[in-house]
């Protein structure tokens, strides 16, 4: 899911969220990570906006769950910005099934905050 944002300033902050339905399947002690990337690259500023569903067993059942994920990134420049929530693997963990939307409405929140005084 991508969704252009025009940002006003080179000093706000971006307020993300994701609010929707997630999947992982049909394996065994697995992972899978769901995060935001601006302009095609992971925030870093104060750090990754992420989540992750890991599965210890699997037992057949074809489980979906609304999850949020949310966060904050700075550092951002002016202007058109396109943020993407995505689906991956977890470090040390291999690709399996996963997917995002089942369902329900999933929804992409963005929103411009003013710099912190602090």
């Amino acid at each position: 899911m991508t969704c252009s944002f025009t940002k006003q300033s080179s000093t706000s902050s971006l307020f993300v969220a994701y609010g929707g339905t997630t999947r992982l399947y049909g394996c065994h002690g697995c992972c899978g990570r769901w995060y935001f990337a601006f302009n095609g690259a992971e925030c870093s500023n104060p750090q990754v906006i992420d989540g992750t569903v890991y599965m210890a067993h699997y037992s057949g059942a074809d489980l979906h769950r609304y999850r949020k994920i949310s966060g904050v990134c700075d550092g951002l420049s002016a202007g058109s910005i396109d943020v993407t929530i995505n689906v991956g693997n977890c470090a040390g963990y291999g690709s399996y099934d996963r997917h995002s939307g089942w369902n329900a409405v999933s929804r992409l929140l963005i929103e411009e905050w003013p710099a912190s005084p602090y």
